[in-house]
């Protein structure tokens, strides 16, 4: 499996690649792309295709907090507590032959987003960038 992170926070779109450790955690695997809101849902899904496409397995970092700051300097922010406030997350999985949309629910600095399974939706991987773009935005719509 393949997974991409995708933000949203004060009208602007974040666009990472989560990558699997030999321990099987996921963590931020290089910078994430950013995009201002309103933004074309072909765009969207394109970069979520090329966040996907890097996604990878790593060896686990010795402190993960430092894969955090990809994600600050992306959001223009310099704490976690400061990047949660309003942000929505949605989660991207490519598993075979179909994307798994995972919307988030936002539970503050120390609870972080807890993936709302009840809410994921299963899409063909056959889909154009557009239509996974649109899944995307449907996505951050069933988050909380």
């Amino acid at each position: 499996m393949k997974t991409a992170q995708i933000y949203l926070r004060k009208g602007k779109l974040l666009v990472g690649t989560l990558s699997r450790t030999e321990f099987g955690v996921w963590v931020v695997d290089g910078p994430y792309s950013t995009m201002a809101m309103p933004c074309e849902s072909e765009v969207v899904g394109t970069s979520v295709i090329a966040a996907i496409e890097r996604s990878r397995n790593v060896p686990h970092p010795r402190d993960p907090t430092e894969k955090m700051a990809l994600i600050l300097s992306a959001a223009g922010v310099k704490s976690w507590g400061t990047f949660v406030k309003g942000a929505k997350e949605v989660l991207v999985d490519l598993d075979g032959a179909q994307y798994i949309i995972t919307p988030t629910s936002n539970q503050g600095a120390r609870g972080g987003f807890t993936p709302l399974i009840e809410k994921k939706v299963r899409i063909s991987s056959a889909v154009s960038p557009a239509q996974l773009g649109e899944a995307v935005f449907q996505g951050i719509e069933l988050g909380e």
